[in-house]
């Protein structure tokens, strides 16, 4: 409770004019007005009254680890501008911290801006309310909530600022962040979302909505950088580049090497899921049936088995998607495994959930993968295949793996 009443606070502290009367001045919490408490009675009568959530989670990389976020419920609201934004994909992620470790005198750094979305002014306001049930009792006392509140209890807010649940915030706020950084000479890059650069520096860097994954040469250039963004944004920088977009990076400058891993996420999956450890090893993340061979016709497996509720189906879909994730960005060796998965979850029977829990055995085995970038040449390789009438309803599979290494074909990055 205590620990959800600071960090609730913090929240509230952030989105509206401060915290902290009562606190020591190290814990103050300066605001960003973004919203502001308002009667209902002055709320315009054609704009539409949305409601507030919460989502908390435990953030190890952050100053403040218990975090609470504040939302709109967007889903209630009217608008029919632009929302979209350009974000980094996992490949150009993955090419540009290649690029790092294979370029001569590159390091890799990453940035946080604190408040990208808050310090990002709406067009137009919209409105919220929050029980005062849900208020924590700091706020309560310095903004004096009970008079705002109506005969229901509910306390309205006048919005200004880019909240987050709003269907604009994403947009407008890196439409602000391009706007602000072009005066430095940063842009993006065309035809390739996410990555951006400087005109005349060689730094470069990927964006996704406030994190930077920066690649530099230099400490002034990365100073640079900095300064940049600090002259309308707060930020955090991490001068090891230990951990982008939950990957955590542990870089190896002499060996010219970078380990790409997802430290204690499978096993945080398998803990939520309460999925025991199996009693013997299983190093297939699928079962293995073998094919008839000699005979002349090759017949499709047919699932016979007892149909699933739709609770164990939800359940089978929750985690694919779970695991989708650490499979795209680091172990790809479960990728076929869940999306078989996907595909027989809609019509799940008994045998889909016995290959879940086969899958899920694997996971438990090897439940620490790594994938290492070695400097390269950085040459495009693809490898392919093709199994015929393998899958379900006489279904062919065909996959691939791509790579980056050196001409002579010997170096195999992850």
């Amino acid at each position: 409770r205590k620990k959800w009443q600071t960090s609730s606070a913090n929240e509230f502290g952030r989105t509206m004019q401060g915290v902290g009367k009562t606190r020591p001045e190290e814990d103050k919490v300066e605001g960003t007005d973004t919203m502001h408490l308002i009667k209902k009675c002055d709320i315009p009568k054609d704009k539409k009254i949305t409601y507030a959530r919460f989502c908390s989670d435990i953030r190890p990389q952050k100053a403040e680890t218990h975090r609470t976020r504040l939302t709109a419920g967007g889903d209630r609201l009217d608008y029919e501008g632009k929302t979209s934004t350009d974000t980094a994909g996992l490949e150009t992620i993955k090419i540009h911290i290649n690029s790092t470790i294979s370029q001569k005198n590159a390091k890799y750094m990453c940035i946080d801006i604190g408040n990208m979305y808050l310090n990002t002014k709406l067009l137009s306001p919209e409105y919220m309310r929050i029980h005062i049930d849900l208020i924590p009792e700091e706020i309560q006392y310095e903004y004096n909530t009970k008079e705002y509140a109506d005969k229901d209890g509910y306390v309205y807010m006048e919005v200004t600022g880019a909240i987050y649940g709003l269907a604009q915030s994403g947009y407008l706020a890196n439409q602000d962040l391009i706007k602000n950084l072009a005066t430095f000479g940063y842009h993006p890059v065309k035809r390739t979302p996410g990555l951006w650069k400087h005109k005349t520096r060689r730094t470069t860097f990927t964006l996704v909505v406030d994190d930077f994954g920066v690649q530099y040469f230099n400490k002034e250039d990365a100073d640079h950088l900095i300064n940049s963004i600090e002259a309308n944004y707060p930020v955090k920088t991490d001068w090891t580049g230990s951990k982008y977009i939950g990957i955590d990076l542990d870089w190896n400058y002499n060996k010219k090497e970078v380990k790409l891993s997802m430290k204690g996420y499978v096993k945080k999956a398998l803990k939520e899921y309460q999925h025991k450890a199996p009693t013997k090893p299983f190093d297939a993340p699928t079962k293995y049936h073998k094919p008839e061979f000699g005979q002349k016709v090759q017949y499709e497996r047919v699932d016979e088995s007892k149909q699933l509720s739709p609770k164990q189906i939800k359940t089978i879909q929750e985690v694919c998607g779970k695991f989708l994730y650490t499979s795209r960005a680091i172990d790809n060796t479960m990728q076929h495994a869940l999306n078989e998965l996907c595909i027989a979850a809609t019509k799940g029977t008994q045998e889909t959930q016995a290959a879940l829990e086969y899958f899920l055995n694997y996971c438990a085995t090897h439940p620490e993968a790594e994938i290492i970038y070695r400097a390269s040449e950085m040459i495009l390789t693809i490898d392919s295949d093709a199994a015929y009438q393998v899958a379900s309803k006489s279904r062919s599979r065909a996959s691939g793996y791509h790579y980056l290494g050196n001409l002579d074909g010997k170096l195999f990055n992850g």
